[in-house]
């Protein structure tokens, strides 16, 4: 496994990562991979709410959102 190191990290955000870990349960080690592991799986799975609901019912055959038909936007005046 790697090792990293952080070095001039401020003591503000030091602090905070200390009390989240605190908050959780785990080290302070723990609390960054586990802000990592989120970022980097959020940022996998950029997809929009309607393909993450499509994926979140695949399993149901035949499941297909149907696409409603919308208005125009209006425009708007401001005074």
């Amino acid at each position: 496994m790697a090792s990293i190191s952080i070095h001039d990290l401020d003591r503000h955000l030091s602090e905070r990562l200390q009390e989240r870990a605190q908050k959780h349960g785990r080290t302070l080690e723990a609390e960054i991979i586990d802000i990592l592991q989120k970022a980097l799986v959020a940022e996998e799975s950029s997809q929009n709410l309607v393909e993450a609901i499509a994926q979140h019912f695949q399993e149901f055959d035949e499941f297909e959102i149907p696409l409603l038909p919308r208005e125009k936007i209006r425009d708007v005046f401001l005074a």
